[in-house]
C-alpha cells in the first residue's frame, strides 16, 4: 500500500511527488485551478461499490483490456509482413540484369 509520496509512480521515476500540483499541467497549476473547486456537499469517500459491480467492473476492463491487445497485435503483424516483403524484395535478385 503506498504511503503518502511513495507511490508507484513516484518509485519508478525516482523522484517524490509534489503536493497540490497536477503532473504536465504546467507549473503552478493546482488541483482546484485544474479540476474545480470542490462542492461544499462533496464527499468523495461516501462512494461505495458492490461486490458484484466491482467484478463487473474488472470483468468490463478485462474485455477492453484483450480487446486492445488483439487490435494492436494484428497491427503488429501487418507491420511485420510489410517489413518482410520490402526485406525478401531487397534479398532477391534482379532478373532483368
Amino acid at each position: 500500500m503506498p504511503n503518502g509520496r511513495q507511490d508507484i509512480l513516484n518509485i519508478a521515476l525516482g523522484r517524490p511527488d509534489h503536493p497540490g500540483r497536477v503532473r504536465v499541467a504546467g507549473h503552478g497549476v493546482t488541483i482546484s485551478h485544474y479540476f474545480g473547486e470542490a462542492s461544499c456537499g462533496s464527499n468523495t469517500s461516501s462512494a461505495t461499490i458492490t461486490p458484484h459491480q466491482l467484478v463487473e467492473m474488472i470483468g468490463n476492463l478485462k474485455e477492453e483490456w484483450k480487446r486492445e491487445v488483439e487490435e494492436e497485435n494484428i497491427r503488429s503483424i501487418e507491420i511485420m509482413k510489410k517489413e518482410l516483403k520490402e526485406a525478401i524484395k531487397t534479398l532477391t535478385p534482379s532478373r532483368c540484369a
